[in-house]
């Protein structure tokens, strides 16, 4: 009757069309099924058993209480030290059935175990999505993809100037002047604070020496009423090769710069200096800004054109 059971299992399996998200419940089921059916059977072979037990021990008893009669003469021990019919055969089936319903879990377990392992053949793993293509990196701040070979790197440094918005932009809003921030352009073309200029740098990079840098205005927008401006420029000419003093080649696949001043009042004003760039070697552009930031802060003093003090830079 069990290998009739298993052949229908088996059929059931084999005969089921579901994915595993389907299937998997209806083999839950299929094992209590088997469980309840394992012990019907079980209960039947352990009446079986008790039948032919009691029939064995009844000819034991008939045996046994032949041999006590016979010892009862010869030893004179009392009726009442014999063993009963019930009591052997009562503790035999006991027994018997004991040991039945000890190994039905073990039964249970053993018969689960192929069907786990079928359930687990069946699984398939969904596939790890890949990450979203990143746009090339721009003039557009966005998530972005740097050129092989060089990674992102992003510096932002926030100052308060104790000095006007207008005084402030007379300093550093002229595109092609540069000597605030340590040096001159070797060469220029176009107009300060007309998209387009270029300004022609000699520019040291790390563990390389001194290149010339090309830069472009993109972006020149003033604010309303002396209120500040915000300014955007790039290199004009990456991607940038160079060899580093190693031997080793160099890139400098981009640099994008934010300047952005606010009036604060009519005595101090805020800048903020952002870059991101596309680079094959570390950079201390917080370093850079922050220097620039304190600098054109003592020009502004020597001037006579600040009050209060300085607060930052801050940069993250």
């Amino acid at each position: 009757m069990l290998e009739a059971v298993m052949e229908f299992v088996a059929r059931i399996l084999y005969e089921s069309k579901c994915i595993r998200g389907c299937w998997l419940p209806k083999i839950n089921f299929l094992f209590i099924i088997i469980n309840i059916i394992i012990s019907t059977i079980t209960n039947i072979n352990n009446i079986n058993k008790s039948l032919h037990i009691t029939i064995r021990s009844y000819y034991s008893q008939l045996s046994l209480s032949k041999s006590y009669t016979n010892l009862s003469h010869t030893t004179h021990l009392p009726p009442s030290t014999y063993p009963t019919f019930n009591q052997v055969t009562t503790d035999q089936t006991i027994k018997m059935r004991f040991s039945i319903f000890a190994i039905t879990p073990l039964i249970a377990s053993a018969l689960a175990l192929p069907a786990a392992t079928v359930a687990n053949s069946n699984y398939r793993p969904r596939p790890t999505p890949s990450p979203p293509k990143l746009p090339a990196c721009g003039p557009t701040p966005q998530p972005c993809s740097c050129p092989a070979g060089t990674y992102y790197q992003v510096s932002t440094s926030v100052a308060i100037i104790p000095a006007s918005a207008s005084d402030l932009q007379s300093i550093i809003g002229d595109f092609l002047q540069t000597a605030w921030f340590g040096t001159s352009p070797e060469s220029v073309t176009g107009t300060g604070f007309v998209p387009g200029a270029k300004r022609h740098l000699l520019g040291e990079i790390p563990g390389a020496g001194i290149y010339p840098i090309t830069e472009e205005l993109t972006v020149y927008k003033p604010y309303p009423n002396n209120a500040g401006f915000f300014q955007k420029f790039q290199m004009g000419d990456a991607p940038f090769y160079f060899n580093l003093t190693s031997g080793a080649p160099g890139i400098l696949g981009g640099t994008w710069d934010i300047v952005d001043v606010h009036a604060i009042g009519s005595k101090s004003s805020s800048w903020l200096w952002n870059i991101y760039a596309c680079f094959s070697v570390d950079f201390d552009f917080q370093g850079f800004h922050e220097s620039a930031m304190n600098n054109v802060t003592d020009i502004l003093k020597g001037q006579g054109k600040t009050s209060g003090n300085l607060i930052g830079p801050f940069s993250y």
